[in-house]
C-alpha cells in the first residue's frame, strides 16, 4: 500500500486525488477553509509531516481529539477546547504513530456517485447494443449481397459487444452495480444476459465456488491441469488436444452449456458426485434458475417471430457464436499457469492495460485487484495496487496472454 508524504506546515490543503462529486466540508477555525469538491483527503497540521491514503471506511462527526493535538480542526496553538474536528473524517491510524493519518469521503455521498456511474454504464450497453441490433436485422433484411455481407460485420461486432454485456452481468453477480438496491442490480443482471441465454443464479453459483477455491489445489477450480492414473505421450497428446479444442475452438463454452443443463435438470444426489460446485443447490435456486432460462428462450423466440429465421440467424445467433469462441479464449488467460495453493486469491495475474479493452471489458484485465476484493467496482480495479507483478510494463498483454495458452496443459500424476 502506498501513501503519498506531503509536508503542510503552513497548514496546506493536501490534494492530488480523483474528484468526487458532491462532497462539500468545512473545517471551522480562526483560518478555516472550505474544502473543494475536488479534494478527497484534508487537515491541518503544525509542522508535521503527515501521510494519506483514502482507502478505509469510518463514520463520525464532531468528535473531539484531545489526544491528537496536532490533528484538529484548528491550529495546534489553539487552546484544546477549541480543537473539534467538525466534520465527517475520523482518525483511523494509531494515536502514538502520527505519521499515519487515513481519511476517507462520505461513504453516502460516494454511493450517490457510485449510482450515476453504474446507470450511465447500464444505459451505454443496452444503447449500443441496440443500435447494433437494429442495424444487423435491418441489413440482413435486404435481398442483397453487399448488403448481407455488411450486415455480418455488424452481426459480429454485435458478438464482441456480448462480452460487455456478460461483463456487465458480471459486476450485477458480485451485487456491485446496486449494491443498495439488490432487485434492480439481479433485474439488470438477468436483462443483460437475455441475448446470452445465461441464467443469472447459474452464473453466480459458478462464479462464487471460482472466487472461494480458484486453483486451490490441483483437483479444484484449476481447469489447465489434468490428472492422469500415468504419464506417456499419448496421454499427452490426448490431453492437450482436449485442451486445444476447449481454448480455441469454443470448448469451454460447450462446457459450461453442459453445466447450466446439469444445475437445471440433474439429481441433487447425481450433482454431488460431479463436483463441489453444485453443493447448497437448492430448490428454490432451481426453479429461479429455471425462470430465467425460460426468460432467454422466450426472447430469442420472440426475436425469431419478429425477425424471421433468417434475419434472427444474423442479428442473434452468428453473434452467440462470436461471443462461445471469444468467451474460450479469453476464459482461463488470467489464470493460466499460475500458482496453486490455499492463498486463492493470489492464484491469479493481471494483463497489460488496454484503452479500448479497458473500455469494453470494464477493466477485467486488472483481475487481480479484482480477486483480492471482489467488492471493488470496475472503475477502481486501476491502480488498487493488488497483482503480484508490480510493474505494469512486465504483464503480458491479452494476445500474448491467449497465445501462450497454445503450449498446453499441465498434467500431473495421480496420487
Amino acid at each position: 500500500m502506498k501513501y503519498r508524504q506531503v509536508s503542510v506546515k503552513s497548514a496546506e490543503l493536501f490534494r492530488g486525488y480523483a474528484p468526487i462529486p458532491g462532497i462539500r466540508r468545512r473545517y471551522s477555525g480562526r483560518r478555516g477553509h472550505e474544502l473543494s469538491d475536488n479534494l478527497k483527503c484534508v487537515t491541518y497540521v503544525s509542522g508535521i509531516c503527515l501521510s494519506f491514503h483514502p482507502s478505509q471506511i469510518i463514520k463520525v462527526r464532531h468528535r473531539v481529539l484531545p489526544s491528537f493535538p496536532n490533528c484538529t480542526g484548528r491550529f495546534a496553538s489553539e487552546p484544546a477546547k477549541h480543537r473539534r474536528a467538525r466534520c465527517n473524517h475520523e482518525y483511523v491510524g494509531s494515536p502514538r504513530r502520527l505519521s499515519r493519518l487515513e481519511f476517507v469521503p462520505s461513504p453516502v455521498a460516494e454511493m450517490k456517485d457510485h449510482t450515476q456511474i453504474s446507470v450511465k454504464l447500464v444505459a451505454e450497453t443496452l444503447i449500443i447494443y441496440s443500435l447494433l441490433l437494429l442495424a444487423t436485422s435491418i441489413l440482413a433484411s435486404f435481398d442483397d449481397h453487399w448488403l448481407n455481407a455488411l450486415a455480418v460485420l455488424f452481426s459480429i461486432t454485435l458478438g464482441l459487444w456480448l462480452e460487455r454485456l456478460f461483463v456487465l452481468a458480471h459486476e450485477c453477480v458480485h451485487k456491485k452495480l446496486l449494491p443498495d438496491n439488490p432487485l434492480v442490480n439481479d433485474f439488470i443482471g438477468w436483462l443483460v444476459l437475455l441475448p446470452v441465454g445465461a441464467p443469472l443464479s447459474i452464473y453466480r453459483k459458478i462464479h462464487y465456488f471460482h472466487h472461494g477455491f480458484n486453483r486451490k489445489d490441483h483437483s479444484t477450480a484449476a481447469l489447465d491441469t489434468f490428472i492422469a492414473g500415468t504419464r506417456n505421450e499419448t496421454i499427452t497428446l490426448v490431453f492437450k488436444c482436449i485442451w486445444i479444442y476447449y481454448v480455441f475452438f469454443g470448448g469451454f463454452f460447450v462446457h459450461s452449456v453442459i453445466t447450466v443443463l446439469l444445475f437445471l435438470f440433474a439429481p441433487g444426489m447425481l450433482l454431488l458426485g460431479i463436483s463441489d460446485v453444485f453443493k447448497a443447490w437448492t430448490m428454490k435456486m432451481r426453479l429461479l434458475a429455471w425462470v430465467q432460462t425460460a426468460s432467454c428462450v422466450a426472447f430469442h423466440a420472440v426475436l425469431v417471430e419478429i425477425l424471421g429465421l433468417h434475419v434472427w440467424c444474423l442479428a442473434a445467433l452468428l453473434p452467440l457464436a462470436v461471443f462461445a469462441w471469444l468467451w474460450s479464449l479469453k476464459l482461463y488467460i488470467y489464470h493460466y499457469r499460475q500458482p496453486i495453493g490455499l492463498d486463492v486469491r493470489r492464484n491469479v495475474r493481471s494483463l497489460k492495460p488496454n484503452r479500448f479493452l479497458g473500455w469494453l471489458l470494464l477493466n477485467f484485465n486488472e483481475h487481480s485487484a479484482h480477486h483480492f476484493d471482489p467488492t471493488l467496482p470496475w472503475y477502481k480495479l486501476p491502480g488498487a495496487g493488488h497483482s503480484p507483478c508490480e510493474n505494469v510494463q512486465e504483464r503480458m498483454s491479452v494476445i500474448q496472454a491467449i497465445l501462450q495458452q497454445a503450449a498446453g496443459p499441465t498434467i500431473v500424476s495421480r496420487k
